[in-house]
């Protein structure tokens, strides 16, 4: 399946708009890409999420609820040009490495242009590559590349790629390890992500286009969703809903040892409201944070 001739000129128009006005607004516009034979699909990648990007009215708000909640040690952010917190879910605390929650101010970076609260971006960690050919390979198939690693993949959705040799790096500005926000016992244990999902416009143009892109493989398709996986995480995409917007509708974290009752009882007082259990999995807990953001935590 061509997934160039499947772009049509009016989602190419949409997804040149993205310049001027949803996510990354905020920062500078990469140059167009050099005169670089484009690189050969698919991108080789080693994880399909090394960090999602959460952007909220109240950084430090959101990042004491995720460090009660995740834990708060060993995190690390930019306090420059704008302050993120990067929460470890388990994995490397490196921010663009693995393994986190970034969470950053709205209207800034993923959360320029935006004035509800939202997960603007997830990340893969890929193979290493070369930036300049993998910028040529997104003109050629008429995607647009901004900054820090990021591009419009389908339906306007942000993805950023590690693993870039000779690009810019994911972050915006200096990474240092942050001031601990809480350092008691947190509520649960994370074991890194479990899936992150993504409501799709069109499921099977979705499929195909991650397919190409990045050799993913369906690995399962129940229940109106498709599941691809790293053999440790899954992407999952789902038909978006009558009127509902393309959007990264949620992630979900495994938890080693998931106590239901401690964790139904905890997240509420940590100002989290419950949710009714998804149609994915019965036994994951399923919740709003406090800027409405919605996560899950799957028993491992």
């Amino acid at each position: 399946m061509n997934i160039q001739h499947q772009i049509t000129r009016r989602s190419t128009l949409a997804a040149l708009g993205l310049a001027l006005t949803p996510a990354f607004r905020g920062i500078a516009w990469a140059q167009e890409a050099p005169g670089e034979k484009p690189l050969d699909l698919p991108l080789k990648i080693k994880t399909i999420c090394g960090h999602c990007g959460v952007s909220v009215p109240d950084v430090t708000k959101s990042a004491l609820f995720y460090s009660k909640l995740f834990g708060g040690a060993n995190v690390t952010g930019e306090k420059q040009p704008f302050l993120r917190y990067m929460i470890n879910l388990g994995g490397s605390v490196e921010l663009g490495g693995g393994g986190g929650v970034a969470i950053g101010k709205l209207g800034t970076l993923g959360g320029a242009g935006q004035t509800k609260p939202l997960i603007d971006h997830f990340c893969f960690n890929a193979e290493p590559f070369d930036d300049a050919a993998w910028r040529a390979r997104l003109k050629a198939e008429g995607l647009v590349y901004h900054a820090q690693g990021v591009f419009s993949s389908l339906d306007d959705i942000a993805v950023q790629i590690s693993g870039a040799q000779g690009g810019e790096s994911l972050a915006a500005g200096k990474i240092e390890h942050m001031d601990s926000l809480y350092t008691g016992e947190p509520l649960v244990r994370p074991g890194g992500f479990e899936h992150i999902m993504l409501h799709v416009s069109n499921l099977d143009q979705s499929v195909a286009f991650y397919e190409k892109m990045f050799g993913l493989q369906e690995s399962e398709r129940r229940s109106s969703i498709v599941y691809f996986t790293d053999g440790q995480t899954r992407l999952a995409m789902k038909q978006v809903a009558g009127g509902e917007k393309p959007n990264i509708n949620h992630y979900a974290v495994k938890v080693p040892t998931l106590d239901h009752s401690k964790v139904t009882s905890g997240l509420p007082a940590l100002g989290a409201t419950l949710l009714p259990a998804s149609e994915e999995s019965k036994n994951a807990i399923r919740f709003a944070d406090p800027d409405g953001l919605i996560v899950e935590l799957w028993p491992k």
